[in-house]
């Protein structure tokens, strides 16, 4: 996806919607990753990620920002919440994995 204005915006100052979008569904992926049974598959690594983006959302919605725009379907114009929440769900496991 080509860079954007509310992207280039996002990354600055935070205060573009689809930073604070992107922001919501890491919160929300993380609450949820909290509420799953412990036989999820990569649970102890995905807990312990939503711990740490729970503490620091706004250092997280930058650091996992970028991985929102390769997604065609995520452009900031058009994105719909639904869009970013299922991005950050789909994304989770590569940065839980990783520490």
């Amino acid at each position: 996806m080509a860079l954007t204005t509310d992207y280039a915006n996002a990354n600055v100052n935070g205060s573009s919607p689809f930073y604070q979008k992107v922001l919501m569904a890491l919160i929300s992926t993380g609450l949820a990753v909290q509420a799953e049974v412990a036989t999820t598959a990569n649970h102890a690594a995905r807990s312990a990620y939503a711990l740490r983006v729970l503490a620091d959302p706004h250092g997280f919605t930058q650091l996992m920002l970028p991985a929102f725009t390769v997604d065609a379907a995520l452009d900031p114009a058009i994105a719909t919440d639904a869009n970013i929440e299922t991005r950050a769900s789909a994304i989770w496991n590569a940065y839980a994995v990783q520490g």
